[in-house]
């Protein structure tokens, strides 16, 4: 992905997940944030791969008791 594309895919408005967390896609990876309406935190890339991780830690969660 070249440097532009990058930098379009960040200018998109992101998408508020609820709880203070925030998320853009730029076309490969997910990237997520939380922000205070002050501040904002670092911004986590999530590569397919660890979005694919993930979910599953998610549904593996979910059939806990």
């Amino acid at each position: 992905m070249s440097l532009a594309d990058y930098l379009r895919g960040m200018e998109k408005e992101p998408t508020y997940l609820g709880d203070g967390v925030y998320a853009t896609f730029d076309g490969y990876q997910v990237w997520v944030w939380t922000s205070n309406g002050i501040r904002e935190s670092e911004r986590i890339a999530l590569e397919p791969e660890v979005l694919d991780a993930l979910n599953r830690y998610d549904a593996q969660c979910r059939k806990r008791p």
